[in-house]
């Protein structure tokens, strides 16, 4: 019995630094399509969950300073708002969707719903801040909400 708990948890471990591993190297994509030709992006991160799971990444460099930072990542509308206050022009990149629409600053996010991956970017606002991403992700791009 206790062998079988112990690979129950073991497993439960793997799945999670699996997950983490996937979240990390989709941040990843993103942002070196988002700064080509930057080899590490600097990256100011408000939700300490993903803090803790981009760590670590070879081409994201966690800032604590938003001012250093090429953009950042945002949870919650307190996130949005403190950055907002700190620099009024910097692209924001959210993990849900719900303060799409509130926030000119956001380019866009990803998020899950009914447990299922969403990518969504907003070219309008992309080129506000002269962002642009290759073809690959067209399906993920609308033009304006």
């Amino acid at each position: 019995m206790k062998k079988v708990i112990v690979i129950f948890f073991i497993s439960i471990i793997h799945l999670f630094a699996s997950v983490n591993e996937e979240l990390v190297n989709i941040y990843e994509n993103i942002f070196s399509d988002l700064f080509v030709g930057q080899s590490k992006i600097n990256v100011y991160v408000g939700d300490k969950h993903y803090q803790d799971i981009l760590y670590g990444s070879e081409k994201i460099n966690i800032v604590s300073d938003i001012n250093k930072a090429s953009i950042c990542i945002a949870s919650t509308k307190q996130e949005i708002e403190f950055i907002l206050k700190k620099k009024k022009d910097i692209a924001i990149f959210c993990t849900t969707q719900k303060f799409i629409y509130d926030y000119d600053e956001i380019i866009g996010a990803f998020y899950w719903t009914k447990g299922r991956q969403q990518l969504l970017f907003i070219r309008s606002r992309m080129d506000k801040y002269y962002m642009h991403l290759p073809k690959d992700y067209d399906n993920f791009i609308i033009d304006e909400l």
